[in-house]
């Protein structure tokens, strides 16, 4: 929980043509997980008069101290449709207020949510749905970024290819002296990324993970698309188990549910990788599902570019050998930190 400011021009698309005509403009509220779901919830200064067990306000400080939250007027937010607002002694005083009372106005919420099921809580749904599509922002940024995203996934297949030679495959120019794996393996990437921007929106569960698999591996692997149900070795070195599908399932489910957006992401990528989950691909496969998650929700994209590649195999060797929670955490941290391009 903390007070945010609301992006300005989804203000303007929740007042245009009066869908929401007495939602406060100025945009400073409250952002709150809950029920799954981000919420923006906004705050006035202007004190007003209602009774205690009004469920539509609620009282910030007291003896008319701070302001009122204005919990019937809540929307639907992403992450990166809210900015902190600066730590000001007012700010640190009215959050620490709510933290102390998140109980009473998360009931509060909860009433509200519920009341206006089925009807205005599902048009706050759809405004966020609208925004989100009329604006394009994470199918934009997902085509800018292509053959940039394509170029990195290369790398992990050494493809001895320039850059220029990569952009001449996906500009469908003939390259003579290329190597027909190499080839494949570019347009096999380009095909993957062109489903991921098609279906971004589409639930992330083990199919959506599996197909993006058979694109990425197809032709190139004697089975692809299905989970690996032999034992695998990685670089002759680390033993690997076959892959549980009933864990596999609760890790997505945890993921899908969760608030912590891009860790999530990257923890996938992660257990992706490391526990081997397909024949052939799994690192580009990886890549692909944490960018998904990444672009549906505005957060950024995930490019390892090669300056990033010796570091990026040197923790990830140190996760297969130690299996700890703290050299995955500095894998993780690894890549939120150098490897995301945000825009939000």
């Amino acid at each position: 929980m903390k007070i945010c400011n609301l992006n300005a021009n989804y203000i303007k698309y929740i007042l245009y043509e009066e869908r929401f005509p007495n939602f406060p403009f100025h945009g400073i509220g409250i952002c709150i997980f809950l029920n799954e779901k981000h919420i923006f919830i906004p705050i006035s200064s202007v004190k007003k008069s209602f009774k205690e067990n009004d469920n539509r306000f609620f009282s910030i400080g007291n003896k008319n101290k701070f302001g009122t939250l204005f919990i019937s007027s809540y929307v639907y937010i992403t992450p990166n449709l809210v900015s902190e607002v600066d730590e000001s002694p007012r700010i640190l005083d009215e959050i620490n207020f709510l933290r102390s009372k998140k109980e009473i106005f998360t009931k509060k919420l909860k009433f509200q949510i519920n009341r206006s099921k089925g009807g205005h809580d599902d048009l706050k749904l759809k405004w966020l749905e609208g925004f989100i599509t009329e604006n394009n922002i994470n199918q934009k940024m997902g085509l800018k970024y292509a053959n940039k995203a394509i170029q990195s996934m290369a790398i992990f297949e050494k493809l001895k290819l320039s850059e220029n030679e990569i952009n001449d495959i996906l500009n469908q120019k003939i390259l003579g002296r290329t190597d027909s794996y190499e080839v494949e393996t570019i347009i096999n990437l380009k095909n993957s990324w062109s489903y991921l921007i098609k279906n971004l929106n589409s639930n992330l569960d083990l199919q959506y993970i599996i197909d993006i698999n058979e694109k990425i591996a197809i032709h190139q692997a004697l089975e692809t698309g299905i989970l690996r149900n032999k034992i695998n070795s990685v670089s002759g070195e680390f033993e690997i188990p076959i892959p549980n599908k009933d864990q596999i399932n609760n890790l997505i489910y945890r993921v899908n549910h969760n608030s912590s957006i891009e860790i999530n992401a990257l923890s996938l990528l992660y257990y992706i990788i490391t526990e081997q989950w397909f024949f052939d691909g799994n690192k580009r496969t990886a890549i692909i599902i944490a960018n998904k998650i990444l672009l549906k929700n505005n957060i950024g994209l995930l490019i390892i570019e090669d300056f990033n590649i010796n570091t990026f195999n040197s923790l990830l060797y140190n996760c297969y050998k130690t299996k700890s929670i703290d050299d995955k955490n500095r894998f993780i941290e690894f890549l939120s930190s150098k490897c995301i391009i945000r825009w939000a």
